[in-house]
């Protein structure tokens, strides 16, 4: 989706604004268009292994609930449930939650505003954000301090959004992108590409460690963002087929390519 999208840099910000298509709960239910027998593909899925496996090197199971805020199709939800962990997820996209419910209801999937989660304090063990804290033009200070409401001492987020890779930087410097005016908000405004510095601070200013750091898609990040490959690498990107050296080939690239221009950031904060 975001190949498709005009960007723009926010010098003072130093990150990316994404231009397109606004991330709205009604866009994200057309965007997931979710049915029962959809439901039941996604949930007997592996693409969760990696999530369950990051997850278990700080968390085990029975240690408390584990949170994403911002489940969509429930997919993590489920590895997570089914890893032996107290899964929660909330949504804002009323109609995904509501199909979720129907096709899955032995998920706790709930609806709700991760502005102002319907969660006690201190309840969490753990919360996965993945995607979710660049979509809020006004920035994410109130679901951050919702997190660190919500997440119990010694417990952790696991965070991930899209970020200023070297290669953007780079871009960036260069003159790549035009400037963006953050005078005034678009009405068709998707996300930000953040500092990841930035964001770290922010979460330690709350009472968050980082204990952990990783660049992801690093792929995704290349054929975004240098034109003549896309064509290529969308190709290898795209591809569900069955073929071993295929799927073996795109994982090298990813990880080979992540630390100069990985599309996302994992970070890993522990809450003290």
């Amino acid at each position: 989706m975001t190949a498709d999208l005009l960007r723009y840099y926010d010098k003072a910000n130093r990150r990316l604004v994404y231009i397109g298509r606004a991330a709205t709960s009604g866009m994200w239910d057309e965007h997931w268009s979710l049915n029962d027998r959809a439901i039941q593909q996604l949930h007997n899925s592996s693409g969760s292994a990696w999530l369950v496996r990051t997850t278990r090197r700080y968390l085990k199971p029975g240690t408390g609930p584990v949170l994403e805020g911002g489940c969509g199709t429930g997919q993590h939800v489920a590895a997570l449930h089914r890893a032996g962990y107290e899964a929660v997820g909330i949504d804002f996209a009323p109609n995904t939650v509501t199909q979720l419910n129907k096709g899955a209801p032995h998920l706790d999937i709930r609806y709700g505003d991760l502005r102002a989660l319907p969660l006690t304090d201190s309840l969490l063990a753990g919360y996965w954000s993945l995607g979710v804290i660049e979509h809020f033009y006004k920035g994410y200070e109130s679901i951050a301090g919702e997190m660190a409401r919500t997440i119990r001492l010694g417990g952790y987020l696991f965070l991930t959004f899209p970020y200023m890779s070297p290669l953007r930087r780079i871009k960036a410097c260069l003159g790549c992108y035009p400037s963006f005016d953050m005078k005034q908000e678009s009405r068709e405004f998707y996300q930000f590409a953040l500092d990841a510095r930035t964001v770290t601070t922010s979460y330690e200013n709350l009472g968050f460690q980082l204990v952990g750091r990783k660049r992801l898609s690093g792929l995704k990040g290349v054929k975004d963002e240098i034109g003549t490959l896309r064509k290529m690498l969308q190709k290898l990107y795209d591809y569900q087929g069955p073929s071993r050296i295929t799927r073996g080939l795109r994982w090298m690239l990813d990880w080979v390519m992540a630390p100069l221009a990985g599309h996302t950031c994992l970070l890993v904060l522990r809450r003290i």
